[in-house]
């Protein structure tokens, strides 16, 4: 099993942006369209999409300052293709410094899962977490292959993850993804099996409507689900 790669690499599409913009363009749509199942390879894609925004940018400058014959005019181009391109670039790199946050908080509640609960089953994993099993499946095997998640491997006929001779629980290195996981994941865990375990064979719960706090738009988000806001991707929940 090998770590899945950009299908398209950054440097590429870089001098795409710089050569002719529209192949810069086009690349960069292809990169994100080939990486939609990979949760691990969006933040860096929304990093690039920044990078691809500065880049265009020191191109026109560089253009401006060689056309133009008078520094007010060189000063008032630069100010107005610095606020049309670098909002957009920084948004864009806020976006994917939140996912990659949010990815980095998903990793540890998947480990605390799979062997401090000892819950090995991909579905009870996507039920807990609010992900998709697809996605649940996909995360997992970025963890092993990347030695997030070391002596373990996944059964995908089972749909198990199988944590070799290491028990569930008494680990000696509880969290090597970066720090133990977080109060809230550990609370919201239980919070949510607690909540699930009490429903039984009730119906789901109708959705609600959320404000995404990365970009203002409205979302329905099922209690005790968690899923990505669709105009930004940032992580949204409601506690059941």
């Amino acid at each position: 099993m090998t770590i899945d790669k950009p299908k398209i690499h950054g440097a590429f599409i870089l001098l795409g942006m710089v050569l002719f913009f529209p192949v810069g363009i086009v690349l960069l749509l292809v990169r994100f369209v080939t990486h939609y199942k990979y949760n691990h390879l969006r933040a860096n894609d929304y990093m690039l999409v920044g990078h691809a925004f500065i880049t265009f940018y020191a191109f026109i400058a560089f253009i401006v300052m060689l056309a133009s014959e008078t520094t007010s005019d060189v000063v008032a181009l630069l100010i107005v293709f610095g606020i049309l391109i670098g909002v957009p670039a920084i948004i864009f790199y806020i976006v994917g410094a939140r996912r990659k946050k949010k990815m980095a908080n998903l990793y540890n509640l998947y480990y605390h899962l799979t062997t401090a609960q000892g819950i090995d089953a991909i579905d009870r994993i996507a039920e807990l977490t609010g992900e998709k099993p697809r996605n649940v499946t996909q995360d997992i095997s970025y963890m092993i292959v990347s030695g997030r998640l070391t002596d373990a491997r996944l059964d995908p006929t089972a749909q198990l993850v199988i944590m070799g001779n290491r028990t569930a629980k008494g680990q000696e290195n509880p969290n090597p993804v970066g720090g133990p996981a977080t109060r809230e994941q550990i609370i919201m865990t239980d919070q949510v099996a607690a909540a699930r375990a009490g429903a039984g064979a009730s119906s789901q719960p109708a959705p609600k409507m959320v404000t995404c706090s990365g970009c203002g738009s409205s979302s329905k988000v099922i209690p005790g689900q968690r899923q990505d806001c669709e105009f930004c991707g940032n992580s949204l929940f409601i506690p059941s």
